[in-house]
Order: structure tokens, then sequence, then C-alpha cells
């Protein structure tokens, strides 16, 4: 029994220390299956190969070993947290400590972060997850209320976070101290737009999937990272389907060992700029150099490289796969360098396919732009005209041909012209003196203006009413054609004692120069003798006076009129009487002074105003009131249609009419209340409806209400929801998303696509179904060696009993 016992004692010995060996022939094909449920607690990645940079591997043949591992994200194993020491809602979803900062998820499904420093990112397991991504589905929006330092290792921070649209305050994230962002933002799948340029990324060695899956981004910007440090770039920014612009100019970096899939996915990109890709430290030899680089980035037209840059071949095992150039009528099907040319009309000697722009560029790397090549269109003409300040033609017109999208310059001494007679008016050049051609006609017009020629003087003369000269005659020179203008007081004088006739002014004051002599003549009458005053006076019914006089002074002979408004005066208070207006309001000025009375009677005094309200059973006002006003006895009427009214929704309650709804004015306000019963609302409902293109429901149905003739939306995000397994069909939008609740019952259908990956998923799940879990074979052994010491303990039990 002994020897029984020390046999059972050295194999559990053995299974502990002994790693297990487990061959695939052995694994049960009825182990569990990962469920639709848990897709997002185990993430199996087909497209993410795990190369030297997820796995820390710097030997090219670990590296090339490594080809068929599979990258899974464990995320149901639950981490030791420290519990949270500040004030905590009892609303809060989740709480917790990272490093020293304290966080928590509220009710609405917001991630606060409060000041301090955060620790590495935890490990569970073989990997490692942030303390929130438990709670990941409750989390739509992330706000730092403080300043907070990242520490070396930020992988997977904010991995999975599926839900969330909005990242507040990002610019408090203090990353100069990290290295390593493996997957700091993979699968944020509704991040729409992202500015980290506030991030100090000086150290930053590894951006292994940093925004792998963001495929709603559309604005991401990273231009002003320091990437120095960058030697790990695999699926960098992969699978971020809709965005169109990158802008990486700025960017110097050198990666070791494998840029794989680094933009593999991004089918709407259409331009990126690698020229400080130095691509020189990757070994063609290692099938993950450039493996799938721009796989399917079927928009990307135009490429910016270095003669650092290497595609690193076009073999089946390190095909960096750049997609196909499309033969239609605006591209040839090949790419080729820009040159000394431009984007829409390159003119370099490398013209290649895809596949030879990978291998041939290799061979002679250089610093040039390669675009997709435009087919070659005969462009319409340019015409450039020359015409004078009249816009007659002056020369015959020339013209520029070409192709579409080559450039054009009129400004040359071919079409910039110098002609006999005329002066090009620099001050009028043509805008489109130089562009490209097109396929639609341009005109380019040169404006000149005629040389002068002398004219004859215009003569300004000065004479009284006889004709007589009073002043020496002044005259004006020019060219013809010419505009001149005597109206300006260099020659329209004032001449002591004499006064100028406004009523006689030359009408030539103003004219052209021509080649015969004008002549204009100012006419000035002497200075008449003054008159004396009218004086113009304002009294009451008992001859106060009511307001200050006025006075009309003038010469003798001339002509005055009190009736102007100027004299003729709207008083406060006042209001003038009509039927006993002056006789001599109008007249002439003499030696004996005149004067003009205007006689006024004194207003009435206003009332207090009449207030007409609109109010509900409940005496809620349910319009803007209304006043009547007017002066103490007159009448007022608030029955007329004017006062009252017809309000949509409610109806005048007859049985509750005001008894002074007329009455007369006083100083004491009056208040009218008209009170109206609200009109029962008729209701309809909206049923919005989820199906895939078969027209099969894929997701609970929503139901909203509304009052008929109101208006509904539900073209925003709440009713479109994400669906696993299924994109949105942005082709077959219901047209009737936004409109008016027109009847009782309304229906809505959202037309859902399934996922390509789904399919694929299904295709290889006999092959996963036959592939131990992650750890576990470990699992196993805890197992196998928690049985072998209840078995060595019962064996001891009995022989000691035995004894």
């Amino acid at each position: 029994m002994k020897k029984t016992s020390f046999t059972l004692l050295f194999i559990l010995l053995i299974s502990i220390w002994q790693p297990s060996i487990i061959l695939a022939e052995t694994i049960d094909s009825s182990s569990p299956k990962i469920s639709n449920d848990s897709k997002e607690a185990v993430e199996v990645s087909s497209e993410e190969t795990v190369s030297s940079e997820s796995s820390g591997t710097s030997n090219p043949t670990e590296l090339s070993n490594s080809r068929d591992t599979i990258d899974f994200t464990v995320s149901q194993e639950t981490s030791e947290r420290e519990v949270s020491t500040f004030d905590v809602s009892t609303t809060d979803i989740a709480a917790g400590t990272f490093g020293t900062s304290d966080w928590s998820i509220d009710d609405t499904g917001v991630l606060h972060i409060q000041q301090g420093e955060f620790d590495d990112t935890p490990e569970i397991g073989f990997y490692r997850q942030s303390p929130w991504f438990d709670y990941r589905n409750s989390i739509n929006k992330i706000v730092f209320e403080g300043p907070v330092v990242a520490s070396a290792i930020m992988e997977r921070l904010f991995e999975g976070l599926s839900n969330v649209t909005e990242i507040e305050n990002i610019s408090y994230l203090d990353t100069s101290n990290t290295v390593n962002m493996q997957r700091t933002f993979a699968d944020c799948t509704s991040l729409v737009s992202l500015d980290l340029t506030s991030w100090d990324t000086s150290k930053v060695q590894d951006i292994f999937s940093l925004f792998y899956g963001c495929v709603n981004m559309e604005n991401l910007d990273i231009s002003t990272w320091n990437t120095q440090s960058i030697t790990a770039i695999t699926y960098a920014f992969a699978n971020m389907t809709k965005l169109k612009a990158l802008n990486l100019s700025n960017w110097n970096l050198s990666p070791m060992y494998s840029a794989q899939g680094v933009f593999m996915g991004d089918s709407s990109l259409e331009s990126l700029d690698l020229s400080g890709f130095d691509m020189t430290r990757l070994s063609s030899n290692n099938a993950y150099s450039t493996s799938r680089f721009f796989q399917n980035t079927t928009a990307l037209k135009e490429l910016k490289l270095s003669s650092s840059f290497r595609f690193i071949g076009s073999n089946s095992s390190t095909n960096p796969e750049l997609p196909l150039v499309p033969i239609n009528d605006m591209y040839t099907g090949m790419w080729q360098n820009i040159g000394d040319g431009t984007s829409g009309n390159p003119n370099g000697a490398d013209i290649w396919t895809s596949r030879e722009l990978m291998s041939d560029f290799d061979l002679a790397p250089k610093n040039d732009t390669y675009v997709w090549q435009p087919v070659t269109r005969v462009a319409a003409d340019v015409t450039v005209t020359y015409v004078d300040e009249t816009g007659a033609e002056i020369h015959t017109a020339q013209s520029i041909s070409g192709n579409i999208g080559e450039t054009y310059d009129a400004t040359s001494a071919e079409y910039k012209l110098t002609l006999d007679g005329y002066t090009l008016d620099e001050s009028n050049l043509p805008e489109n003196a130089k562009g490209t051609l097109s396929e639609t006609a341009q005109t380019v017009v040169y404006n000149y203006t005629k040389n002068p020629v002398k004219a004859a003087d215009v003569t300004v003369t000065y004479v009284d009413e006889t004709g007589a000269e009073i002043h020496t005659a002044q005259s004006i020179s020019g060219s013809i054609g010419e505009t001149y203008d005597a109206t300006s007081a260099e020659y329209k004088l004032t001449l002591d004692g004499y006064t100028l006739d406004e009523s006689n002014l030359p009408e030539n004051a103003k004219g052209t120069l021509s080649e015969t002599a004008q002549t204009v003549v100012y006419n000035y009458t002497k200075n008449p003798v003054k008159a004396a005053d009218v004086t113009v006076t304002y009294v009451d019914e008992t001859g106060a006076e009511i307001r200050t006089a006025q006075s009309i002074s003038g010469n003798i002979g001339e002509t005055y009129d009190a009736r102007s408004a100027e004299y003729k005066l709207t008083l406060d208070g006042y209001t003038l009487d009509e039927s006993n207006l002056p006789e001599n309001a109008k007249g002439t000025l003499s030696e004996t002074a005149q004067t003009v009375v205007y006689n006024y009677t004194k207003n009435p005094v206003k009332a207090a105003d009449v207030t007409v309200t609109y109010v509900d059973e409940t005496g809620a006002e349910i319009r803007t009131a209304q006043s009547i006003s007017g002066n103490i006895g007159e009448i007022y009427d608030a029955t007329s249609a004017e006062y009252k009214l017809t309000l949509d929704g409610y109806t005048l309650d007859e049985s509750k009419l005001p008894e002074h709804m007329t009455g007369v004015l006083s100083d004491k306000p009056i208040t009218v209340e008209y009170v109206y019963k609200k009109n029962p609302a008729k209701i309809g409902t909206i049923t919005i409806n989820y199906v895939d293109e078969a027209g099969k429901k894929i997701h609970d149905s929503k139901t909203i209400s509304g009052n008929i003739g109101t208006s509904y939306d539900v073209s925003i995000a709440n009713y479109k929801p994400i669906i696993d397994g299924y994109t949105l069909n942005e082709n077959k939008l219901p047209k009737n998303a936004k409109g008016i609740v027109e009847k009782q019952n309304h229906t809505v259908t959202y037309v859902y696509s399934q996922n390509k990956e789904m399919k694929n998923n299904q295709k290889n799940t006999q092959i996963k179904e036959q592939l131990p879990l992650a750890g576990e074979s470990n699992k196993k052994s805890l197992m196998l060696m928690g049985g072998g010491i209840i078995v060595l303990c019962g064996v001891l039990y009995l022989l000691k009993k035995r004894k």
C-alpha cells in the first residue's frame, strides 16, 4: 500500500511540474462552442494574424512560426480590482480605481475618469483588459474630468467600447511616458471623429491594431504625432472603412520585422503620404513584412512615396495586395508617377500595373507621387481675346489646344500681346490666364485702353447778370476721351459780393474732352440787402406761447414759406387748429418785420388700456394678450373678430363670456377674459421594423406615437440600431423615415445586409471546434492536479487507518 501511495504522489508531482501535451487529434470535438452572445467576450480575428509586434518576438524565425496563431481576446475573466474610495452614486452602474484615478459609469452610460495616474492595463490571463471592459456594452461616452497620466502600457485601454460615440477632454490624457498602444481604440465601432493632436507620442514604439475595426471613423487627426520611436505598425489603421483622408505627411518611422495589413480594408481612403515610412529594415524573407498592407484599399488613387519606401515584393506570401487600377473612361488601369506634371496630368516615365508598381518600385525607389493614370482626352480650346474699353475686339483671337488635365499658360509673350496704339490694362488682368484644360471651353480676355491724343481745352468763364466777365477765365487740358469736371471747388468759385446762380448752372460742367474746344459759363448775381426777419410763433387757445418762436431770415424780395414741416410743427400734447391757420404763412421778405402765428388746442388725456386675455379651463394663458387703447371717455368693443379669436386646438366657451366685452375707456385698467376649452387630440402610431434583404425580421420592432398632424423623425441613430452580424443597407433607407403623422397606423422598415465576416466565420466553424481555447490546457492541468491531490489524500487516510 505504501508503494501505491508513493507512486500516486510521484504521478501527482509530475502532473504539476510537467506541461501537459495535448495533440489536436485528442481534442473532443464536442467541446463548448462560443455563442453569439459572447462574441464580444472572445474575439477571434482571422485578419489580425499575430506578428512580431503583438507577441514581442524579435526573432524572424519565431515570427514565421507564429503565422497560424489566432489572436484571442479573453474578456470574461474577472480581475481583482481596487474598491473606489470616492463618493459613488447609488445609481452608478460600476465604479473603481485604476492606478490612482477613480472611475465610474453613471446611469446614462457615461464613463467618468477622475484626475490621477493610470497603471499599466491589467493582465487577465494571457491578455490585458481595461478595468471597465466588463461594462463595455453600457458605456456610450467617456469624459476625462481632470488630467490623467498614462502608464507605459496603454494596451487595449478602450478596446471593444463599441457604443462610445464621444470622448470628451481626451487632451487631458498625458501619453508622454507611453510605449505600448496596442489595440487602444480597437473595435470602437461607433466613434466617428477623434482628434489626438495633443498627445505626446515620442516614446511610443508599438501601435499594433491601434484603430483596428473603427468602421465608422470619418475624421482622425494624428498629423502632429512624433513617430520617431515607432517600430510596430501592423494593422494600425485596418478596417476603417469610412476613412477618406489620413494626414501622415509629418510621420517619420521605420518598422521592424513586420508591417502587415496596415491599411487593410480602408476602402474609402483616397490618398496616402507615406514619404516618411522607411521600410528598409523589413526583410523579404519574412512572410509578414508587408502582406495585405494595401488590401481592399480600392479607392486609393494617389501614393506619395520616398526612396526609403519598400513594397517588399508581390509574391503570394509577402503580397501587399495593392488593388488593381480600374479601366474605364477615366483611367487606363495603370499607375504613373507625376514627375514634373500634376496629379491630373502626370508625365513620369513609370507606367505600371499595381503588381508592377509593387515589384519594380523597389528596384529603383525614388521620391515621387504615383497616381492612377488618367485617360488622355482632347480638351476644349482656350480662346484668348483682345478688347478695348468698350469690349470691341482689337486683335484676332488666339487658341490654346491640348488634352484634358494639361495646364495652359496665356501669360507668355505669345498670348499676352503688345498692341500698337493701345496699352494693356494691368489692373484688370484675367484671373484664368493660367489654368487646366477641361472638356469645357474657356475664354481668357485681355483688356486694353486706347493711347491718349491731346484734346482742345475747356474754358471756364465767370459772368454777372449782364454777361460781363467778373473773374479771369480758367482752362482744363487733357487727352481726347478723358473726362473733365468743372464742378470742383477749383473751378466752381465763391466770389466776394456775388452769389452763384444755382438755378442756372452750366449743363456741360462735366463732360468728355474732344478735338472741339468747349466753354463752361458760371452765372453770378450781385448779393442782395438783408430783410427783416419773419417770426413764427406757437400759442394755445388762451394765446399763451407753448413753444419757442422761430425766425426766417433772408434778403428783401425773397419769398418765404412757413408751411413746411420745419415751421408748421407737431407738438407733444397739442393739436394744430387747422381751422385757424395764419393767412401770411407764405409771403415775401421785406424791410418790415412780420409775424406768423400757429394756434394749437390741448390733446385729450390717454385712458388706461383694456387688456384682452385668452385662457384655458385652468386659467393658463394660451395666446398672447391684446390691448385696446384710447382716450378717457371713448368707447371700446372687444367682441369684434380682432379680439374675439378662433384659436387652433381650442373652442371658445360661450357659457363663460365676459360681461364687459364692450364699454367706455377710463383711467382704470380693464381686463376682458375669454375662456377656451382644449379640443381632444387625435393620436397616430408609427412602427419601425428591422428585416434582412429577404424581408425576414432580425430585431424587435419599435413603436412611437404622436398627434396626427405633427412631424416625426426616426432617421436618427436611436432608431437605426447596430445589429450583430448585419450592416444597415444605406442604399435601401426608407423614404418615410421622416414625415407627418397622417393616419392611425404607419410603418417604417430598415433593411440590413448580412456581413461577409459572419459568413466566413460559419465556414471556419469546424476548424475552430478542433482547436483548444486559450488557457484550456492549463485549466485541464489544474483539474488533474486537483483530482490527484484528492486521490492522494484518500490513499494516505486509508494507510493511516490500517495502521
